[in-house]
């Protein structure tokens, strides 16, 4: 099982395969799940996102996710997270940002537990994880969505085709109505 070291992200095709051939999902996952080790950033593949955790040792993690209607910190076991999604161990952020001891970055988990809140923008699964490994909070999921708005805008503009610009610019301001408007924002 290799672990991620680049940010090479699974192939879509790679992705429905495994969804479509349960027993091959389950051998991939379970191959990820013996290479955890502390500390290591999980990503679970979703259909519309991905969803961040922190390995913290003997089958457990600790995640930012939704509980009964809010949002918080919590810790569950690596195989309820799991679900039938695919999953990597994605610490491909190690080569530009130092990650901290393993130890310590469960214990910056932990130390978070039950801490409620939910921002898409500013405070969400990868925010919390990447906290935890580097100190940082870093959303590589909200850093592609706003360059997409923003390319968007800017072909609208250099085009002069001011319906596309102002979509790039609807979708900028959807992603921060989405963010600070949703029922779990400040839960």
């Amino acid at each position: 099982m290799e672990r991620c070291k680049e940010g090479r992200q699974p192939n879509v095709l790679q992705y429905l395969r495994f969804k479509a051939q349960p027993a091959e999902l389950r051998r991939h996952n379970d191959d990820v799940w013996s290479e955890c080790e502390e500390g290591d950033l999980l990503e679970f593949y979703r259909p519309t996102y991905t969803h961040w955790a922190v390995y913290i040792g003997d089958d457990w993690i600790i995640h930012r996710t939704d509980d009964n209607g809010t949002v918080k910190v919590r810790e569950d076991w690596f195989w309820d997270v799991a679900e039938n999604n695919m999953i990597r161990i994605n610490n491909s952020r190690d080569m530009t940002n130092p990650p901290l001891p393993g130890w310590e970055i469960v214990e910056r988990a932990r130390s978070e537990l039950g801490e409620k809140g939910y921002s898409v923008l500013f405070k969400n699964c990868e925010h919390f994880a990447t906290w935890c490994r580097y100190g940082k909070e870093i959303s590589e999921q909200v850093a592609k969505a706003a360059a997409t708005s923003a390319s968007i805008t800017v072909a609208g503009m250099m085009s002069g085709n001011p319906v596309v610009a102002v979509a790039g610019l609807a979708l900028g301001a959807l992603m921060g109505a989405v963010s600070s408007g949703s029922k779990l924002a400040f839960n």
